[in-house]
């Protein structure tokens, strides 16, 4: 094209600028190799054993990927690295996962065993499995190592438990996103209707099964946009408008977006670079002993720790003491009591 533009000089003068795929790839590969040695070179000094945490989880591709972090003292100061990714094509049992540990510290002629202090992996069977998992396997050869379930995993599994009428709300809150998002004539749409009548957002947050705590922004958006939500619907006669005529409905999906919230932010809270052990515990603890305030504060008609449900029901001109149903209140609490047995249950080893 140059060529053509401006002629066989100016193409000379574009084709010597190194831009080429070969020229960046080798670029990029010269300088992950580096950080690679730098991060290899720290782990080797390190005067303290270092930790390491592993994840393995198939992408949008289906293929299987292992993701490996180190954690270690450099320099008066803790750092975490990412270490390496790896794919496998074939099964992800545990003897195939620690192969490739094997084989990555190998070529770089590492004694990971010997150096390593804690591990931690997600719950999954190949990872912690009594006998053969892969935590089983490295004590088998490294006794020393601390093997820990996942902070972050304990808490969303801790988080995923639901009554049945709240399931169902939150199933139908879901239904309603994917109808607007996942059709792209009805987003354009309902960003049109969203901006004629005013309304503080224009589009709706799309639900994902993997960020399950992330359902609290979801669904809070939607509480907001609640009016703009029915109106669309009624105009496309979808039959999840009818949902939003029942005040059933709106009441559970603001708590949901309630309690979703404040798991969000103990998520946030025990995730980081600079949080240690003894911060996760420290705000879990914390989450743990506002359960039973909230459940008392709900059965006494107080709202304050779920403003959400307030707003909407202050927005309705419902008076406190005929706020929510007595069945829907019930289902709250026990939902709040349910969540504090998991919670415990997840973390039974450091709660007494």
């Amino acid at each position: 094209m140059v060529e053509l533009v401006y002629g066989l000089e100016q193409r000379k003068k574009i084709a010597a600028v190194p831009l080429s795929n070969d020229v960046i790839h080798s670029r990029i590969a010269d300088i992950t190799s580096n950080i690679l040695k730098q991060v290899m070179e720290e782990l080797a000094a390190t005067p303290f054993p270092f930790s390491m945490q592993l994840d393995e989880t198939t992408d949008v591709s289906q293929c299987s990927q292992l993701l490996v972090f180190v954690r270690y003292m450099h320099a008066d100061a803790i750092k975490e690295e990412f270490l390496f990714c790896e794919s496998r094509l074939e099964t992800t049992k545990a003897i195939d996962i620690l192969e490739m540990v094997n084989s990555f510290f190998a070529k770089q002629n590492f004694d990971w065993k010997k150096n390593l202090g804690t591990l931690c992996t997600d719950g999954a069977p190949a990872m912690l499995g009594n006998t053969s998992g892969f935590a089983a396997l490295v004590k088998k050869e490294a006794p020393q190592v601390i093997v820990t379930h996942c902070f972050l995993h304990r808490h969303a599994l801790a988080s995923k438990t639901l009554p049945a009428i709240l399931k169902e709300v939150l199933s139908t809150g879901v239904k309603v996103v994917n109808f607007i998002r996942a059709r792209a004539v009805n987003h354009r749409v309902f960003k049109r209707f969203c901006q004629e009548m005013g309304a503080e957002y224009e589009v709706l947050l799309y639900h994902t099964e993997v960020r399950w705590l992330s359902r609290g922004q979801i669904l809070k958006r939607l509480i907001e946009l609640r009016a703009e939500v029915s109106l669309f619907l009624k105009e496309k006669e979808s039959p999840l408008s009818q949902q939003f005529d029942s005040e059933e409905f709106i009441h559970g999906l603001a708590y949901l977006a309630d309690i979703f919230g404040h798991m969000n932010e103990v998520n946030l809270a025990i995730q980081g670079p600079g949080v240690t052990f003894l911060d996760a515990a420290e705000r879990l603890q914390a989450f743990l002993a506002k359960l039973p305030l909230w459940k008392r504060r709900l059965e006494a008609d107080n709202y304050a720790n779920f403003p959400m449900l307030e707003e909407v029901l202050l927005q309705d001109g419902i008076e406190s003491d005929k706020a929510l149903s007595i069945s829907l209140q019930a289902e709250f609490c026990r939902h709040l009591d349910t969540l504090q047995n998991y919670f415990k249950g997840f973390f039974c080893s450091r709660f007494p």
